[in-house]
């Protein structure tokens, strides 16, 4: 089936979608399985993969996604801005340190010292988005590469998108150039979660996000702390979840590959090289 028991905090199932923490409201949902189907996908296409690879992963949340590196095999650490998702995380995933390193700081050990670097739903957080890219490529090696995920297309950009602290969604050529403009090359983009989550998403915007979100205080709070609470705040998608079935959500992620080289998806997958 899959399923390995790991700590009395979570368990780790590779085929409903990943890691489950009912007790900290975590569990699978349409967006983020989808997202790991698609980084599953093109991590095939650096061909670095398993043990004595270095991966660190900006702005980890919850660290549903550290762990999955974690469970490959990479040696993985993880550096969190956000005090109590660094707390979240950590209480988790409290197995392991020698492989499983969550940090709440960067040293100047860290520069140049990792293979791969993840962000995933980071980028569109940060006002200097070039700035950024140009603090992460000191982090990897020469011949590193540079994981990441976006929100796609500010057309699209809505309630959520502001109760999350996004600045802005990205276009994907507008994507591309703003990466090679920092001395990265590109290696693939993929656009993910075309049909399911999208329908989806259409269905939330009308049947959540309007009544639920325009009560939430986090709305009108200010970007740093909407940032903050983004990655492990996840009651409404809790509640929402537990309804479906996860198998769906795992077949949708499979369905979603006819789409990757179109412009339907609610989001980007990319990966560079510097």
């Amino acid at each position: 089936m899959g399923v390995c028991v790991l700590s009395l905090n979570f368990t780790y199932n590779s085929k409903r979608g990943g890691v489950f923490a009912p007790d900290y409201q975590i569990v699978p949902y349409p967006s983020p399985i989808m997202r790991r189907q698609a980084l599953q996908d093109i991590m095939k296409h650096i061909g670095i993969m398993g043990k004595g690879t270095k991966y660190i992963e900006i702005g980890y949340g919850s660290g549903i996604f550290t762990y999955e590196f974690y469970h490959m095999g990479f040696d993985v650490y993880g550096y969190e801005l956000s005090e109590s998702a660094y707390e979240t995380a950590n209480k988790i995933f409290n197995t392991d340190k020698q492989r499983l390193n969550l940090k709440h700081k960067l040293t100047d050990e860290d520069n140049e010292a990792y293979d791969l670097l993840g962000a995933y739903e980071v980028l569109e957080h940060c006002e200097d988005d070039a700035g950024v890219l140009r603090e992460w490529s000191k982090l990897l090696r020469k011949g590193g590469y540079l994981l990441l995920s976006v929100p796609a297309r500010m057309k699209n950009f809505g309630l959520r998108d502001k109760w999350a602290g996004h600045i802005r969604r990205y276009e994907k050529a507008e994507l591309v150039t703003l990466l090679q403009a920092q001395g990265f090359e590109l290696i693939e983009l993929i656009s993910y979660g075309f049909p399911l989550p999208k329908l989806m998403e259409w269905a939330i915007k009308i049947l959540v996000d309007k009544p639920h979100l325009k009560r939430l205080d986090n709305l009108n709070s200010d970007t740093a702390h909407k940032t903050s609470v983004s990655g492990i705040e996840r009651e409404e998608e809790f509640r929402f979840n537990r309804v479906f079935p996860y198998r769906l959500f795992v077949i949708f992620g499979k369905i979603q590959r006819l789409f990757y080289n179109t412009d339907l998806g609610i989001g980007y997958v990319v990966v560079v090289r510097k």
